[in-house]
């Protein structure tokens, strides 16, 4: 049930929507998450502007209690809500707890809404709200008043079901009350660690006996911490290494406004090689809210991977034949999942052309369906999607506002099963600056083949593995340059916003970011398609690494394959942008309008936070909001 959120895009609302958690996936929904599903999709769509709400009654062996639950929470909401109007979003910023404001009939009061967000896990999370609040009724999410609430100074228990809360207040002195009061029992921070641009495997200085070595190019842990409560941070960030490696520099002063996100680099001194990267970072903060000084600490583990692009060496001598025999050097980001499929993928370059190689174990390879009137590649069929975003604009940053972060997407499709059993296989474009995000009316070449781009692939059905090997020249990616971004002995890298995904017909496709930490919150529709669907946002990294001298691949003519034009592009006139317009997620049927992609920013100097983006460009004019409704 997504309406809810649709509507609040729309409206240019900011209420976060998560999917159920890796763990929650699957399982049954209970009358409970039904109703909880219920209330919250019907008080967003509300809060957006919707006269009404009505849903459907399920069938199955909890249609029954279903029917029933649902009865009471229209009940509930109806006696709530029912004589009020929406007033505002009570906790706009933060991703973990929502609330919405109603003002009662003839000024009688006012009631909010109150709930968190479940967990990653998707347990509920619980928290405490203490308010100066005098003379406030609490009720449940079936309108029964929540036993041992003090009147006079209540103390709130929150959790993923919603709760009322009625007073007699005006809203504007409820919304201050709420916004003021001090909440504990949920993490006011969120912390991810990204992967690490820079291969391991350099030897510079150390012992190879004790494993140690100083890598030949400076190299980074970065983490990105995020203020998800409802009120400023500021204090110390500290990482701990995995074991046996040394820092230049392990803490940093970190202050973040409600909402505000940021990326801090630590320098790498030493590294020892093993399976696996954990990182420890700890976090400190200190806040004033409603006059009390609040003090935290806080602490995560999270495994660093490794995803870096390498450059090939005349050692390497690539071919594009789906072999991967030539890949025994790369640096693999891999996907595992519970089911019988799982992933890795590898990328090189030349001063010319970006090489990707995937393996991929799954029971069987199915690619496009040559009766099917259109491709939906992300459902019944076999196909890798990946995406980089290069620009560092306002509108593409992740926030409590809508956000597009990637610039070029390309599928690596599975297109025809040969009579002779092989593959036939296509790079496909699905969207740059030139061709609009979702907006190709052709569903089933899409954007057309990529200009000069080959690609093998290989099913060894008695491993049970797919091999796919591609060549993409450089020229297909705008402001991808490979060289430039690579990191030297005195200087970071330029590492670029990357994720892949592999859809598969086995089931729920696996996600790059996922694996990288991203927050789930950052769940998105502009990230990757198609746009009516949520991924988890492309907030991952990829580094750029220079070893010895570039080769350059020659690649044989490729053999003769079924023509796939490329269909026209079309675009709709509109008028220039006005200034300071919040962005928000177009319709599908509103495709972007083509516009250059300006030069990447300079790289970072040394460590730190990484430069806050300045937003001198303009926003797209299909992140616009939509012409006033008369």
């Amino acid at each position: 049930m997504l309406v809810g959120h649709n509507r609040a895009r729309e409206a240019g609302m900011s209420f976060h929507v998560r999917e159920a958690g890796a763990k929650n996936r699957g399982r049954e929904i209970t009358p409970l998450d039904d109703a909880i599903a219920v209330t919250t999709q019907t008080v967003i769509s509300l809060a957006s502007g919707a006269q009404g709400i009505s849903a459907a009654f399920e069938t199955g062996s909890n249609a029954d209690y279903t029917r029933q639950s649902r009865g009471a929470v229209f009940a509930a909401l109806s006696q709530m809500l029912g004589d009020g109007d929406f007033h505002s979003e009570l906790f706009p910023t933060s991703p973990i707890i929502s609330g919405a404001l109603f003002s009662k009939a003839n000024g009688a009061g006012s009631t909010a809404v109150l709930w968190t967000a479940p967990g990653a896990d998707g347990k509920p999370e619980k928290a405490r709200l203490e308010t100066w609040l005098k003379d406030v009724q609490a009720f449940d999410i079936f309108g029964n008043a929540i036993a041992g609430v003090d009147r006079k100074n209540p103390t709130l228990h929150l959790s993923s079901q919603p709760i009322y809360l009625q007073s007699s207040l005006a809203p504007e002195a409820l919304s201050r009350a709420l916004r003021e009061a001090v909440i504990s029992g949920l993490d006011p921070l969120a912390v991810q660690v990204l992967p690490i641009t820079q291969p391991l495997e350099y030897v510079g200085e150390g012992k190879p006996k004790d494993n140690k070595f100083a890598p030949a190019s400076k190299t980074a842990l970065r983490v990105r911490l995020q203020n998800v409560g409802i009120a400023p941070l500021s204090g110390t960030l500290k990482v701990n290494p995995p074991p046996s490696w040394k820092m230049s520099n392990d803490s940093q002063q970190w202050n973040l406004n409600p909402g505000e996100s940021r990326i801090y680099a630590f320098g790498v001194a030493s590294v020892k090689l093993n399976d696996q990267y954990p990182v420890v970072v700890d976090a400190t903060a200190i806040s004033n809210i409603g006059g009390k000084t609040v003090r935290g600490h806080w602490g995560w583990t999270q495994n660093a991977m490794i995803a870096t692009a390498t450059n090939v060496t005349p050692e390497d001598n690539l071919k594009i034949d789906g072999s991967l025999n030539d890949w025994a050097n790369a640096s693999w980001m891999e996907v595992e999942s519970k089911r019988k499929v799982n992933a890795r993928l590898a990328m090189k370059w030349d001063e010319n052309r970006l090489y990707l190689a995937a393996k991929v174990k799954e029971p069987r390879l199915l690619p496009r369906s040559n009766e099917s009137a259109d491709y939906d590649f992300w459902k019944n069929s076999d196909a890798i999607q990946f995406a980089f975003g290069m620009r560092d604009a306002a509108w593409m940053q992740p926030g409590n506002t809508p956000f597009r972060d990637t610039d070029s997407g390309f599928l690596l499709s599975p297109f025809h099963t040969r009579t002779d059993g092989t593959i036939e296989a296509r790079v496909l474009r699905l969207w740059n600056s030139q061709i609009p995000f979702g907006g190709v009316p052709d569903r089933v070449r899409w954007g057309g083949a990529v200009p000069g781009a080959r690609i093998e692939i290989l099913r060894d059905e008695r491993e049970g593995v797919t091999n796919y090997e591609v060549a993409i020249p450089l020229s297909e990616i705008a402001d991808f340059n490979p060289s430039a971004r690579a990191a030297t002995g005195k200087e970071f890298d330029s590492p670029t916003r990357f994720s892949w995904i592999l859809h598969n017909d086995e089931g729920d496709a696996l996600q790059w970011s996922e694996s990288n930490h991203v927050f789930d919150w950052w769940n998105n529709t502009s990230s990757f398609l198609p746009s009516q669907r949520f991924f988890f946002a492309a907030q991952s990294l990829i580094g750029f690494s220079k070893k010895g001298e570039v080769a350059t691949v020659n690649l044989p003519a490729p053999p003769a394959t079924t023509a796939v034009e490329a269909p026209p592009v079309t675009t709709t006139p509109v008028e220039p942008p006005e200034e300071n317009i919040e962005p928000y997620f177009p319709p599908v049927d509103a495709p972007p309008s083509a516009k250059p992609t300006p030069k990447p920013t300079p790289k970072p100097k040394g460590g730190g936070a990484l430069p806050r983006p300045v937003p001198t460009e303009p926003i797209p004019p299909d992140m616009l909001p939509p012409a006033p409704r008369n």
